[in-house]
């Protein structure tokens, strides 16, 4: 994925990388051993737009992928193609509070590659609960990017507007864990997982 500017490539860790007076942070992993993983986290309202925008624009590719993969049978294609709408939607929702900041936006992501950066395993995954597993991942680390942000955002709008985005990558989460046969809800409160 390219970054502003810029053209590189994007990994995990330079997707939640420092800009301009960005302060590091210690989350707890909510995923695998749950060991604590050091994030470089945003800490004014653009640069978490950015980067929530970014999670947005990559959560949408998986979404593209997934479907163009052959492995969703008739039922998943369905919800994935719902998914995808809601994504495209957010993207355009953090895009306009980014243009009236003034802001350029981050070059939309291309290939399996921005993709495996975030949350690997989607070009590999053999079966269709593979590839869900790998969209329920990456919801996690965009809904881990909201839970974050909006402890930090000062515009109250976009809390809000975060904070609605947040319920919907939610319950897309829950759906796709109905789908693999996992408990939908396994605790009361979702807060995503750490780019691992």
């Amino acid at each position: 994925m390219s970054t502003p500017g810029g053209g590189a490539s994007c990994t995990r860790r330079s997707l939640f990388g420092t800009a301009g007076g960005a302060a590091a942070m210690t989350v707890a992993a909510a995923a695998g051993a749950g060991a604590p993983t050091a994030l470089a986290a945003p800490t004014d309202d653009q640069s978490i737009l950015r980067l929530n925008l970014q999670l947005e624009q990559v959560v949408a590719l998986a979404y593209q992928l997934a479907l163009s993969s052959g492995r969703l049978d008739r039922r998943q294609r369905a919800t994935a193609t719902d998914i995808l709408s809601h994504e495209r939607a957010h993207e355009q929702a953090l895009a306009t509070y980014l243009r009236e900041l003034g802001a350029s936006l981050p070059a939309p992501p291309t290939g399996i590659a921005a993709v495996d950066a975030v949350a690997p395993g989607l070009g590999a995954a053999p079966s269709q609960a593979d590839l869900l597993g790998v969209l329920a991942e990456l919801e996690r680390v965009s809904i881990r990017g909201y839970y974050l942000g909006i402890q930090r955002i000062y515009d109250q709008k976009l809390v809000e507007t975060a904070t609605a985005i947040l319920g919907a990558e939610a319950q897309h989460l829950t759906v796709l864990r109905a789908s693999l046969g996992r408990d939908p809800v396994p605790a009361a409160f979702e807060v995503g997982a750490s780019v691992r």
